[in-house]
């Protein structure tokens, strides 16, 4: 634990903390090198109450998973952001896509429930159980938020997911409040961050800095039926997926969607990530 000041920057690098730390959490002398002498800096602006994260080293580093280089500028942390080193004498000479040593931050008196960003334009992030009840028959219940109806839902599954966890609990929900207008939800490294935390095993999660699926990897789109009859019956929905990302995603492992792409979805659709799976 690296305890910084509430109300002033802290420096972090090989040089500002005793060597011992730096020892005991990275034992490899080649790995250690990789962390500059003063590595980063969080930056607390007090006019608007934040902290700042700047990249102080020629090395980069990741900030849930994305590689921030030095000349990248401030960005802004929130509670539960994952800060991490990485090896940057990877494969083909780039740096590593996972940190060889991670830091969550957490900032005291801040919420855990939604630590994730939310999308910007409208779009939902869908809805997943915090926390789940089981029941005597070793089934998960849930309760929905009051007002929302549920249309359908995304269920993880893969090499790289938890399979010993209840199904319940590796579902992403997709739900609206009763209306007619079209509906969009987002899925991405962090918006779902405590479901991904959740299910995925922990040596592929990687402390949040995995990277097969991008900041904003895909989006499930739904039109309502004409209608108002029809409007909590998620069977006279019509549902497609749009691609946001030059990374790759499939459709029933075999129809390849490209950026910019809509294709319709039907009940029991597998959308393949990289080294992951959703079903809905």
């Amino acid at each position: 634990v690296l305890r910084m000041p509430i109300d002033k920057g802290y420096i972090v690098g090989r040089t500002r903390q005793p060597p011992a730390i730096w020892t005991t959490l990275v034992p490899q002398e080649r790995l250690r090198g990789m962390i500059s002498r003063e590595h980063f800096r969080v930056a607390f602006d007090p006019a608007m109450g934040e902290r700042h994260l700047l990249c102080l080293s020629g090395n980069g580093m990741l900030l849930n998973g994305d590689f921030v280089r030095r000349e990248c500028g401030p960005r802004r942390l929130r509670d539960g952001d994952m800060l991490g080193f990485v090896d940057v004498n990877g494969p083909g000479g780039k740096p590593c896509s996972r940190p060889f040593v991670a830091f969550a931050l957490r900032l005291l008196g801040a919420s855990h429930e939604e630590p994730a960003p939310w999308p910007s334009d409208g779009a939902s992030a869908g809805w997943w159980p915090p926390q789940l009840e089981i029941e005597a028959d070793d089934t998960a219940k849930i309760e929905l938020p009051a007002g929302l109806v549920p249309l359908a839902n995304l269920e993880v599954h893969g090499s790289h997911a938890d399979m010993t966890l209840d199904a319940e609990a590796r579902r992403l929900h997709l739900c609206c409040e009763q209306s007619l207008r079209p509906q969009s939800w987002r899925l991405g490294r962090g918006y779902q961050r405590d479901l991904w935390r959740r299910v995925l095993v922990p040596d592929f999660y990687a402390a949040g800095s995995w990277l097969f699926i991008a900041a904003d990897h895909f989006e499930i789109q739904a039109q309502p039926p004409l209608s108002t009859h029809d409007a909590n019956d998620p069977s006279q929905w019509r549902f497609s997926v749009r691609t946001l990302t030059l990374a790759p995603l499939t459709v029933n492992h075999s129809l390849a969607c490209v950026c910019g792409e809509d294709r319709e979805l039907q009940h029991g659709d597998v959308l393949t990530v990289a080294s992951a799976a959703v079903s809905g």
